[in-house]
């Protein structure tokens, strides 16, 4: 099997989920709304994973980065994250607490993978360190940067970096940046 998607109403992964598909290049997480937790370990049998798709699996961004250790010092062509955001609301519908912010020490496993192409869209960050994105594997692996959808304020250091990368080619930043 060289292409794995799962959606629908499932509430767990665990870290051996994978294990009897090994050889997956290709892995979609798609509109799991019941998800309650995937093991941090869960990716760690995929040694031939290409390709990573996480579109609406409201695990949240800090939770979702950590997902990334085991795929650390690999080579992909592509990582997509997007809607993983989650919130808390009070009875009264106001927010009490939300994944918005990102910096190096979150993306610490994420910029350990050289990738070609990345997005991060969709995910309501609000503030992103300068150093967030960088890494010595990023700045002559990643080619293509995806970081439209996120309100991002006030950050705009945060691109300076970018673009030093020896081998980037596009950044995209629709309905990104807010005025401070």
């Amino acid at each position: 099997m060289s292409r794995l998607e799962i959606s629908g109403n499932v509430k767990i992964i665990h870290d051996n989920s994978f294990e009897n598909v090994p050889r997956l290049k290709r892995l979609v997480l798609f509109g799991l709304a019941q998800i309650i937790s995937i093991s941090q370990d869960a990716f760690g049998e995929l040694k031939s994973l290409d390709s990573l798709r996480i579109d609406r699996v409201p695990l949240g961004l800090m939770k979702t980065l950590k997902l990334f250790r085991p795929l650390g010092n690999r080579n992909m062509s592509s990582i997509f994250i997007k809607m993983v955001e989650y919130s808390v609301s009070a009875d009264d519908g106001s927010l009490l607490m939300r994944d918005c912010f990102i910096d190096r020490d979150k993306t610490q496993y994420l910029t350990s993978i050289c990738v070609k192409d990345f997005s991060l869209t969709n995910n309501q960050i609000f503030v992103m360190q300068e150093d967030a994105l960088y890494s010595p594997i990023w700045e002559s692996c990643l080619r293509s940067i995806d970081l439209s959808n996120n309100p991002l304020c006030g950050t705009r250091e945060a691109f300076l970096r970018l673009l030093t990368f020896k081998n980037l080619e596009r950044i995209s930043v629709a309905d990104t940046l807010r005025a401070r």
